[in-house]
């Protein structure tokens, strides 16, 4: 696992299972604080190498979702 860090960003609470089984259900959390008027760019997920989510709170449409063999995310969330 990856991850970068800028200093503009303190990660508190990062939440991603070791492993899981085919089905299950997992959930990935990821509490931030940000420095007093800094503003989130982009938050994006992966799978070893692979996108499958991104967010950019300034951007439209919104929330993307990619596709990989494996990930299915709860849009509905």
């Amino acid at each position: 696992m990856k991850i970068t860090i800028i200093n503009s960003l303190k990660i508190n609470k990062f939440v991603v299972p070791k492993t899981a089984f085919v089905g299950d259900k997992v959930e990935l959390l990821c509490l931030y604080d940000l420095l007093e008027g800094e503003s989130l760019y982009t938050l994006k997920w992966y799978r070893d190498e692979t996108e499958f989510f991104r967010i950019e709170p300034n951007a439209r449409p919104g929330p993307q979702y990619f596709t990989v063999v494996g990930i299915n995310v709860d849009v509905s969330k």
